[in-house]
């Protein structure tokens, strides 16, 4: 189950978590990449049009973020 058709790439994290944002149903999503089970979702104000991409904050935490088209 991965939602909706995707319409760009994905992004794994060391910890197993792969992102998938640019999809046609507004909804960014987490997945375990090793079961396929989805870990978390969440609706966008539009659909995603770009690859996800992780960083490093200054506090130390890893952070996630998608590019959405402004409609």
């Amino acid at each position: 189950k991965t939602g909706a058709p995707n319409a760009g790439g994905s992004i794994a994290t060391g910890g197993s978590v792969l992102f998938v944002g640019a999809t046609t149903d507004r909804t960014f999503r987490a997945f375990d990449s090793r079961t396929g089970k989805e870990l978390w979702a969440a609706e966008l104000p539009n659909n995603s049009i770009a690859t996800p991409m992780t960083f490093q904050g200054k506090d130390g935490k890893q952070y996630v973020a998608t590019e959405f088209s402004a409609g």
